[in-house]
């Protein structure tokens, strides 16, 4: 409690600026030893709040978050609640539970935070203030001018139910082992401003049951794809009430349908280099029935924002492959079979288990059952991938590996590009990722990647929804401007406005924007459409 007390260090400011991402600093990291210490220069801010909870992990955990974005102390309480110099308290379990109340107040100061800035030095219209401005009586710049703890106190008088529809979609929601193993990855999750949830043991229970899938499956036909060995370690992290985008794991246990974070990978990632230039990718395809997928090294070049190195690498034996995952590159996708063995080579098959240093920083494994492969990456070395949990079928995986190319070079993270791979292809929800999944390989043209849905097309109008992703450059606060409506900015994460297009605005946004558009059941992209294709 100590220690997480100190992660609002980083804040650089405790005014609302610090809903900016570039304002909060990553939180200093833990580690357990025999002396509590801490190094000179770490100091939380003087907020004048307090969370009291628990001396448990069970709730402690949820709230690092919380107490890094408000600067609070943690100390020991009999009941778990929010103490403000002036001697306000508010209740943190009363109604819905702690840990789903702590979320709440968590987002609901963080919006409200959102709209208050527009005072400050960033004096902007945002569409949130608008909605928040037609249903509540607030003085928006008396609020600005108020200490962090007595605007605090101000925001939580509002009803979540009055801002709960105006909160952007979080962007990550972690279940996490209550213990002393999870330490180490709560300043990550407090740095994401992740909601964090805990949960109790639940190996065993849950199998994933896939679709039933026709044609040729990328699996080797003389071995099992270790399905029966894994099923056994399966676990299902209870559904979330609120919209988030991204849900992880940090646990033993293969998570059904999240990511699985291992600490390993976290700490890695604090080094890596932003924007390398050029983006070096490695395209390896194992099998001479799957040479359709090495389209997706034409794809990947698609960013003319930045340069690509692309090589594409066919029938790789055991050795070159070992070679290939051990060069400091930025992407490896694979394209062939995984079995119990490893991933299948001209050669044999190469156990990633056995290897003790991989470089490559990130990968996608498009091959059946390929999550056990994909862990051993991560563990000797590799910061994230995106991998598979059971059977695919060769047409999907195809489908599915064009489509992920297409998203990440659109500047989607490892897992917004699942996200929306999700919402497409009805196998999607076979592609997992794995590791630290906020990675991206590149920016994109707008600075947050866009996904289109257009749901009604009437006398040329089109009717578009239009969701924005937070990505490493553009973190959840970030203002996003519009091309419809160009004086009006949106907390850019999730679904910004739902908007009748017309189809010359429609095609500016497609001519401005890499990105996938889903309409009539069908996917396109935004580089090989325009308006009156879609009629």
């Amino acid at each position: 409690m100590r220690a997480v007390s100190l992660l609002g260090s980083a804040l650089k400011t405790t005014s609302p600026e610090r809903s900016f991402p570039t304002l909060r600093g990553h939180p200093p990291l833990i580690e357990t030893g025999d002396v509590f210490a801490v190094p000179d220069g770490i100091e939380r801010p003087e907020t004048g709040i307090r969370v009291e909870v628990p001396a448990e992990y069970e709730y402690v955990y949820p709230a690092v978050s919380l107490a890094y974005y408000l600067g609070a102390e943690v100390v020991p309480g009999t009941h778990p609640q929010l103490v403000t110099e002036n001697g306000f308290t508010y209740d943190l379990e009363g109604g819905v539970g702690y840990e789903r109340k702590v979320g709440r107040v968590l987002r609901q100061v963080f919006v409200l935070d959102c709209v208050v800035r527009t005072e400050g030095y960033y004096q902007i219209a945002l569409h949130e203030r608008h909605r928040l401005e037609e249903r509540l009586d607030v003085d928006v710049g008396w609020l600005y001018e108020l200490p962090l703890a007595v605007r605090l106190e101000q925001y939580l008088d509002v009803p979540y139910d009055a801002v709960a529809d105006v909160i952007p979609a979080w962007p990550l929601t972690v279940d996490v082992d209550p213990s002393i193993s999870s330490l180490d990855a709560m300043p990550f999750l407090a740095n994401e401003l992740a909601v964090v949830r805990t949960t109790p043991d639940q190996s065993g229970s849950a199998t994933p049951t896939p679709d039933v899938i026709t044609g040729f499956q990328r699996t080797d036909s003389n071995a099992g794809s270790g399905s029966e060995e894994v099923s056994s370690r399966f676990v299902t992290p209870e559904p979330v009430s609120f919209d988030t985008v991204g849900r992880a794991w940090v646990g033993d246990g293969v998570p059904v349908g999240v990511n699985k974070l291992t600490s390993g990978s976290l700490h890695r990632s604090l080094d890596v280099d932003p924007d390398p230039s050029p983006i070096q990718i490695y395209v390896v395809c194992n099998d001479p029935a799957m040479q359709a997928e090495r389209a997706v090294s034409e794809y990947y070049q698609l960013n003319e924002r930045h340069q690509f190195d692309i090589t594409v690498h066919t029938d790789v034996e055991t050795g070159e492959l070992r070679a290939l995952l051990d060069q400091d590159a930025d992407f490896l996708h694979y394209i062939g079979h995984v079995t119990d063995d490893g991933i299948v080579c001209p050669d044999g098959h190469l156990d990633t288990e056995v290897l003790s240093n991989v470089s490559v920083k990130a990968f996608l494994l498009n091959a059946c059952d390929s999550h056990e492969q994909g862990l051993h990456l991560v563990e000797a070395g590799s910061l994230g991938g995106i991998i598979t949990l059971s059977d695919v079928a060769d047409t999907v995986a195809t489908r599915a590996g064009t489509q992920l190319a297409r998203l990440l070079a659109a500047g989607h993270t490892l897992h917004t590009s699942t996200t929306v791979l999700q919402t497409h292809l009805l196998s999607g929800t076979n592609w997992l990722t794995i590791g630290n999944a906020t990675l991206s390989l590149c920016h994109c043209e707008g600075g947050t990647p866009l996904h289109l849905r257009i749901t009604n097309i009437d006398n040329d109008v089109f009717k578009t929804e239009v969701n924005a992703f937070a990505t490493p450059s553009h973190g959840l606060g970030s203002a996003y401007k519009s091309r419809i409506d160009p004086e009006t900015h949106y907390v850019a994460s999730g679904e910004l406005d739902t908007f009748d297009l017309s189809e010359s605005t429609l095609d500016e946004i497609l001519d401005g924007n890499l990105a996938a558009v889903d309409c009539n059941g069908e996917r396109y992209w935004s580089d090989e459409i325009s308006a009156s294709d879609l009629i």
